[in-house]
């Protein structure tokens, strides 16, 4: 189980990386995209799978995240959970 689940737009993926470096420096356990989904999976189950099985969800708003149709999915199911 992931202490943090990322949403974010891949456009800001270079800010991503330095997050999840400065949450891994911090013994933190996270859930990003890039490294917890194999290839050939079904990408929107283990999306699904890593918000459900994360103690959070860190939702990392900026303009492209609130363009994206993607993003806002990712956000109706963490919003099921609370």
């Amino acid at each position: 189980m992931a202490d943090v689940f990322i949403s974010y737009s891949r456009k800001n993926s270079d800010f991503i990386h330095k997050l999840d470096d400065a949450l891994t420096a911090a013994g933190r356990d996270v859930w990003v995209d890039w490294q917890d989904i194999a290839r050939g999976e079904d990408w929107w189950r283990s999306i699904q799978i890593g918000i459900d099985s994360s103690d959070t969800a860190l939702i990392v708003i900026t303009e492209n995240w609130l363009v994206s149709e993607i993003c806002h999915s990712g956000r109706l199911i963490v919003g099921e959970g609370l």
